[in-house]
């Protein structure tokens, strides 16, 4: 993930470290004093970046397998902080997304989705409410990746199907979950290979998503009702070579840079959104 200043923060699911990259202008410079939980007890699962405003000075927060966040800032050593854990626990924690003073929290172990109210972003000591009071609209367990912004979530199933829920506030218990599938402007279904990963982009307007497709090395923008807008392949600048194998994550900055990951080698290039 990406904050404003365009800095990077990645997460190696091998060893549930963040990393973290200064942005140097037209490159990025590695960290080697960042923490951020890296304490070997609890592997960090995820992380999502916060508003700059944030009561606890932080600039990303980091979940770890047993649902205990870590509010991380460079040069400053993390904030731990415990959400209250639901009735029957934390099972298996896939994601988390933060979207105004709201921390979403993914557990396809129990097939549930929870979202916990912090002012200013601070969910210490706070209690979670099931997003999905009743049955949910999709099978969580299958559930890959999930993203938020403004009104809209979005969830990437394993089985290539992506659910947008359209909510008026996020605290209402009624949610309008759309099941979308790729299509162009004239309502054609798009043939397109399965998705590893979603992210918006949220300077864009009206806002826009992106999917990638990994294996062949493709990205996808769509509008919210899953039409599609673009499709981008990747070509190395002169004298750089990518690598032929897939794609594994990626993330987009507000200033339209695109950032690829290639297993544990990162590239960097300009997106252009027309």
């Amino acid at each position: 993930i990406t904050t404003k200043n365009n800095d990077l923060y990645a997460l190696d699911a091998n060893s549930g470290r963040v990393l973290y990259f200064r942005f140097m202008g037209n490159y990025y410079e590695y960290d080697d004093t960042f923490q951020c939980g890296d304490s070997g007890l609890q592997r960090v699962v995820d992380i999502a970046a916060l508003s700059p405003f944030n009561s606890l000075n932080a600039a990303i927060v980091a979940i770890t397998e047993g649902g205990a966040l870590r509010y991380c800032q460079p040069g400053q050593p993390p904030k731990a902080a415990l959400i209250n854990v639901p009735a029957f626990g934390w099972s298996n924690i896939e994601a988390i997304s933060v979207e105004r003073d709201y921390l979403f929290v993914l557990d396809i172990g129990t097939r549930a989705m929870w979202n916990y109210y912090g002012p200013q972003q601070d969910f210490t000591g706070k209690d979670g409410r099931l997003f999905f009071p009743g049955d949910p609209p999709m099978e969580l367990a299958q559930t890959a990746d999930i993203d938020v912004f403004s009104d809209t979530i979005i969830f990437l199933t394993n089985d290539n199907v992506v659910h947008t829920c359209l909510i008026e506030t996020i605290r209402a218990d009624y949610r309008e979950c759309l099941v979308l599938t790729p299509r162009d402007s004239s309502d054609n279904p798009v043939d397109i290979g399965a998705f590893d990963t979603v992210d918006f982009f949220s300077a864009d307007y009206p806002p826009a998503f992106y999917l990638l497709e990994g294996q062949s090395q493709t990205l996808y923008r769509f509008s919210i009702k899953m039409i599609l807008n673009r499709a981008y392949r990747f070509y190395a600048a002169a004298g750089e070579k990518l690598p032929e194998n897939p794609i594994t994550a990626f993330t987009i900055s507000d200033s339209q840079l695109v950032i690829l990951a290639y297993g544990n080698e990162l590239f960097i290039g300009q997106l252009r959104v027309q």
